[in-house]
């Protein structure tokens, strides 16, 4: 059974296209009401999380603005979640990125080179610790044999 047999319960979160032309396009989107096609093929209406600019159930191109379950890629099952893991994201990226413009700041470049930099100074100073390959314990212990006098 595929994504879409499991993208039942209401206030799922489900991965899918809406344009079959445009593979590529995704959409992540929660399931706000599930519509029976003819054929038995369920639908999904979805909608946003964002209710301030989306109000209502999204209208798609396909199965009278629902998603068809051939279409859904996957369905959002659990996460941990970890407290202010979002917020430590978001303060990265605000010291990665300028946020008027999009393209990198100099401090958060110059950050990941000194990164780098640093990985291979700590390869270099100290190499891994891992044991020296040493001759074949086999052939260090066997003790020459004597050759016969003819």
């Amino acid at each position: 059974m595929g994504p879409s047999a499991t993208a039942g319960p209401l206030g799922s979160i489900i991965v899918f296209r809406p344009y079959l032309d445009n593979p590529d396009f995704l959409v992540v989107h929660r399931v706000r009401q599930i519509v029976t096609l003819p054929g038995n093929q369920l639908a999904f209406r979805t909608q946003g999380d964002n209710f301030y600019t989306n109000p209502s159930c999204d209208t798609w191109p396909s199965a009278n603005g629902a998603v068809p379950s051939n279409q859904v890629v996957g369905v959002y099952q659990a996460s941990i979640p970890i407290p202010y893991l979002g917020s430590a994201i978001l303060g990265i990226r605000n010291f990665m990125y300028d946020d008027s413009t999009g393209a990198p700041r100099p401090e958060g470049i110059l950050v990941i080179v000194i990164l780098i930099i640093a990985l291979f100074a700590f390869e270099v100073i100290e190499p891994s610790k891992k044991p020296k390959p040493e001759a074949s314990s086999s052939e260090s212990k066997l003790d020459p044999v004597p050759a016969k006098a003819s």
